[in-house]
């Protein structure tokens, strides 16, 4: 585990040194991808969503199912008659034993198509991608010639709604990949962009390695990238008992690879 993460951390530093000196953005093709389970109740509203803000856009889909018990699957294929994406690609998995790993096999695809798109939006199955994000993110990343940008969202619990910024949630290390662009190069070339022995928090986790690697995040306050869900029952917040044990397993972590106590 220690070692591994060592290897992650000299990848991510050798990577931050390497894109200062980089045009970045002479192509601007952009990436969507999502790793989903039993997704089949939130996945077409969600898709609209996406759909409606990378409309006029130069970009692809990759869409992972991972061994979904509902109709996840069958609606995902059929969603790709209405897509604007120039492809559409739908993968069936078999389920994987982290999230990490889910969505670690999808963004591996990624790596394909570098060449000409290497903007990548994460997005999830239940929460709401904005037009602010795909257009303006894109928009600032090729201004200031940047690698990993933030912007602010929305978060959505029992119908109230709550404003977090970008520069708000940067410093506390506490948003998701569904409010980032990133740009390709930041992926290892064996895929694995999350940390996969872990249950949950692998995005939180990311972010922390990138800080200690000094990957910067820039945040963009004015632009809303995405409306964020929580619901029970989802990986984001599971029954509290667990998701304590989970949130542990992570500060652990965090506190080793930024040299925090816990």
């Amino acid at each position: 585990m220690i070692g591994e993460l060592a290897e992650r951390q000299k990848f991510f530093s050798e990577k931050a040194q390497k894109l200062k000196n980089k045009n970045l953005w002479e192509k601007r093709g952009c990436q969507v991808v999502m790793s989903a389970r039993n997704a089949a109740d939130w996945l077409p509203i969600v898709f609209s969503s996406i759909e409606n803000a990378m409309s006029h856009m130069d970009w692809v889909f990759h869409f992972a199912d991972d061994e979904s018990t509902d109709n996840t699957l069958k609606i995902a294929k059929s969603l790709s008659k209405y897509s604007s994406a120039k492809e559409f690609n739908v993968f069936k998995y078999s389920k994987a034993d982290t999230v990490g790993q889910a969505k670690n096999r999808i963004i591996k695809k990624t790596l394909e198509y570098k060449e000409d798109y290497p903007a990548i939006f994460l997005a999830d199955a239940d929460d709401f991608f904005t037009q602010e994000r795909s257009k303006g993110l894109l928009l600032r990343a090729t201004e200031l010639n940047e690698y990993f940008l933030v912007g602010s969202w929305v978060k959505v619990e029992k119908g109230e709604k709550e404003t977090r910024t970008a520069s708000e949630s940067i410093p506390e290390g506490l948003f998701g990949p569904w409010a980032t662009l990133l740009h390709v190069d930041l992926i290892p070339d064996n895929g694995k962009l999350f940390y996969e022995n872990m249950p949950a928090n692998e995005d939180l986790l990311l972010w922390a390695e990138f800080r200690a690697a000094g990957v910067k995040a820039i945040p963009i306050n004015e632009f809303i990238a995405c409306y964020y869900n929580t619901r029970f029952g989802t990986v984001s917040k599971p029954k509290e008992d667990k998701k304590r044990e989970e949130y542990q397993i992570y500060q652990n972590l965090k506190a080793h690879i930024l040299g925090e106590k816990v």
